[in-house]
């Protein structure tokens, strides 16, 4: 079954044109500010956590620097009032009196610092010589960690102030750190300074859950070490210190010491925004990040969102009615229009449409009334030009008729009359006139033959069918030449095997129907003719330097209308020019394809 097409007026289209524009307008502007302000807003969240990461940066890069100048100073007292130290056992560390100075010195040291819980001093083998007594000692110190004995060779290799990563005390089953320093006497004997950091100040600079700390209720910044795990709490999973891994994009590009922002997959699988970096400590590969879940970051561009989409509907709404008024005032007047055209088209132009507006739709319709004037008057010239062209035909049969009748009767009725008159002297005559009667006989035929050649030559001539277009022409040249004192030059350049049968008989009419105007009115004694052939056309040149005529008479003449028909039906161009005494020119242009 063939689906019926759907046919919208011009009233219709007008308005879904109006709507679809403005629909895809307002569409574009809301799409370009909603995303517009999610970049916006992307952006300063990131600049957000990018302040915060630094911020927390900062204040650890202060902590540790100043636990350093702490600890540099616990050391170079030690090392200059206090060093030689005499060992010790582990089991009564303060028994020795010879530690006491330097016990009452690293005691005197924790009560002004609250940032260490335990402080000793280590010989080369790594044994305690010296601690602050009363306090625990971490299980670490004597389970033979590796990571502690790590960062015991560590320090043995380095004069500065080192950090070792977290290490996990089984007494009081809390990840711990250590701060320590080489020391060397003046005796050269050895020695390692250790504090034991309390790592909750740590956790205190990193984690917040005040809404109000710039990270809002899902952010959130913490640290991670080399291996993937947290070094401070979760604000989501409880016991997250060297329990939860975190292996995102932010820490997989922060361990090739890579900084910046980005969104991805956190620790829990939820999109975020994060600032990431290395975070440059002493000892220690630690990776700082900034974190927001997304839908929270989000939450503002939401808003905007569905402010726009309401907006949008309000305007869509008022754009509606406005489109459909406006289609209205256009649409009007044009189906007027479209239906003065269909009376045109009926041949009706007596049309007079009124105009109720002073932009283009009124000026339209004053062009239309001005059109439709002017078709009459063409309509009306048309049929005066085709009664003239009926008329011209008509005469022109009828000359030819009247013609044919005179070269008929005149001269081949006139030869016909004379051979049956010769003929009739047959009779009663001897044989001596035979001969004479008989050769009289012979000329009026053949005067008879010749003139009904001329009559048929000039219905067609018989050399333009068997000799083609230029012969035909020079000899028409050359009866010119013999019939009348007109001198005559001929140029022909052009390959005529390209024209067609018809084209040829048309162009020779031309050219005949010119010759023969200038013979009958232009008392020239040169005619001119030149045909040239060019790529894409064909070019006549006529002219003679007869009386010439005024060229407001082009069209009253039978032959030039002849010409300009012939010229109209090979589809070519056709230019007259005349002036009083100065001659005529006849040029014409026709395509050869």
């Amino acid at each position: 079954m063939r689906v019926k097409e759907l046919k919208l007026n011009l009233t219709n289209r007008l308005f879904l044109s109006y709507l679809l524009l403005c629909f895809a307008t307002i569409s574009f502007v809301s799409v370009f500010s909603y995303y517009k302000s999610k970049n916006a807003l992307i952006s300063r969240t990131y600049n957000q956590l990018r302040s915060v990461h630094f911020e927390k940066e900062n204040t650890l890069k202060r902590f540790f620097n100043e636990r350093t100048a702490e600890f540099n100073s616990l050391a170079t007292k030690i090392c200059l009032d206090y060093l030689p130290f005499s060992r010790c056992s582990n089991s009564n560390l303060s028994s020795h009196p010879e530690n006491t100075q330097t016990e009452s010195v690293l005691i005197n040291y924790l009560e002004h610092s609250k940032y260490f819980i335990f402080t000793y001093l280590t010989d080369k083998q790594g044994q305690i010589t010296a601690s602050t007594a009363g306090m625990p000692v971490p299980s670490f110190i004597f389970n033979h960690d590796s990571i502690y004995n790590t960062f015991l060779l560590k320090l043995t290799h380095s004069k500065e102030v080192l950090f070792s990563d977290y290490l996990y005390d089984t007494i009081s089953k809390r990840h711990l750190m250590l701060i320590g320093k080489y020391l060397t006497d003046s005796l050269s004997d050895n020695h390692c300074l250790l504090s034991v950091v309390n790592t909750d100040e740590i956790n205190s600079i990193m984690y917040h859950d005040n809404p109000l700390n710039g990270l809002g209720k899902s952010g959130e910044s913490y640290l991670v070490g080399r291996d993937l795990k947290m070094r401070t709490n979760s604000r989501f999973q409880s016991n997250a210190v060297m329990h939860v891994s975190v292996n995102t994009f932010g820490v997989k590009n922060a361990l090739k010491n890579t900084s910046g922002t980005s969104q991805y997959p956190d620790y829990r699988g939820i999109m975020v925004l994060g600032s990431f970096g290395r975070i440059n400590l002493p000892g220690l590969e630690w990776i700082i990040l900034a974190e927001i879940d997304v839908k929270e970051a989000m939450i503002p561009i939401y808003t905007i969102r569905n402010s726009i989409i309401l907006l949008s509907l309000i305007v869509s709404l008022f754009i509606f009615g406005i489109a459909y008024l406006i289609s209205k005032s256009i649409s009007k007047p044009l189906i007027r229009l479209k239906e003065a055209s269909t009376q045109i088209s009926a041949g009706y132009y007596n049309i007079n449409l009124k105009s109720s507006s002073n932009d283009e739709v009124g000026e339209l319709s004053d062009a239309f009334n001005e059109m439709a004037m002017k078709l009459q008057q063409q309509s009306e010239e048309i049929k005066r030009e085709k009664a003239n062209r009926i008329r011209s035909m008509i005469d022109g049969q009828e000359s030819e008729r009247q013609r044919l009748s005179r070269e008929l009767h005149d001269g081949l009725g006139q030869n016909m009359l004379a051979t049956k008159l010769r003929l009739e002297r047959f009779k009663g005559k001897n044989n001596e006139d035979d001969s004479k009667i008989i050769e009289e006989v012979k000329r009026l035929l053949t005067d008879t033959i010749q003139e009904v050649r001329t009559i048929s030559n000039d219905l067609m001539p018989a050399v333009l069918e068997e000799f083609g277009l230029q012969k035909a022409i020079e000899n028409l040249c050359k009866g010119l030449v013999v019939d009348t004192n007109i001198n005559t030059e001929l140029n022909f350049r052009f390959d005529h095997d390209k024209l067609s049968n018809k084209a040829e008989i048309y162009l020779f009419r031309i050219i005949q129907e010119a010759v023969n105007n200038i013979v009958r009115h232009s008392g020239a004694d040169l005619l001119q003719i030149e045909i040239t052939g060019h790529e894409d056309n064909i070019e006549v040149k006529i002219s003679d330097n007869g009386i010439g005529f005024n060229s407001a008479d082009v069209q009253k003449g039978k032959g030039l209308t002849n010409i300009a028909d012939r010229v109209d039906l090979l589809n070519g161009k056709l230019k007259i020019e005349s002036e009083s005494v100065k001659g005529t020119l006849i040029h014409v242009i026709i395509p050869n394809k």
